[in-house]
């Protein structure tokens, strides 16, 4: 059970009624000084009365991690750190991984963004490597994304992926010819044990079977909002 002190922290943010998706720790008993979520289309970052304004990244699909006293507006990256209390990490989605990563053993948090040029370039493994401290006092968690029933892919995305993993070839399912339906969740499930991590939560929501709650590039985005996102931000409080 989540500790009580972590709920009456997270509306000091929002108020109750507010649609988001708060992160579920495998251990949150240890993760009180950390709070997290995503948006949804309901609420955005800016209805949030966070700590700090949040540092926002130029994403482009690659695979740089940036601490935040690096960061300027319109860093390229897709992934941020921080050891700062109240400087809040961001990533932007719309059917694609956001990872939100605490330690239990120092104050570290980070905001990870993966699609599959992400994991086919493994990103998240670099990414837990890069952070300091050991990968086994991590806890992850991933929050709304496309699930593998709604995500076909070819030929072309099956191979890189599986060439960059041949672990991952377990996570795709024959569709109709040329074609998979690929699971990315389960992908960064294994690449994050892989990396030393055990300790991983998903939130279990496809934002394109839940396209009315969440964006989706793959559903399609609300008119006039083709660049809209959800927001998964984490901080220390």
């Amino acid at each position: 059970m989540s500790d009580p002190r972590a709920f009456e922290q997270r509306h000091q943010c929002i108020d109750a009624g507010m649609d988001v998706v708060w992160a579920e720790w495998p251990e949150p008993q240890y993760l009180t000084h950390v709070q997290a979520l995503t948006t949804t289309q309901a609420v955005g970052a800016e209805d949030l009365a966070l700590p700090d304004e949040p540092k926002w990244l130029q994403q482009i699909h690659g695979v740089d991690l940036i601490h935040l006293d690096d960061w300027a507006p319109n860093v390229a990256a897709d992934a941020a750190w921080t050891q700062r209390p109240s400087e809040v990490a961001v990533v932007k989605t719309a059917d694609c991984l956001p990872l939100l990563v605490a330690s239990d053993q120092e104050p570290l948090v980070a905001a990870i963004h993966a699609g599959w040029r992400g994991l086919a370039q493994g990103m998240i493994g670099r990414a837990i490597k890069a952070l300091p401290g050991q990968a086994k006092d991590l806890q992850v968690w991933v929050g709304p994304a496309i699930s593998q029933v709604a995500y076909e892919v070819g030929d072309e995305v099956h191979e890189a992926l599986v060439r960059h993993n041949a672990s991952f070839g377990e996570h795709f399912k024959p569709a109709r010819e040329g074609h998979w339906w690929a699971d990315l969740v389960g992908m960064a499930i294994t690449e994050l044990n892989q990396a030393g991590v055990e300790r991983v939560a998903s939130s279990g929501l496809c934002t394109a079977q839940l396209s009315e709650r969440f964006y989706s590039y793959r559903a399609g985005l609300p008119k006039n909002q083709e660049s809209a996102r959800m927001a998964s931000l984490i901080w220390l409080a």
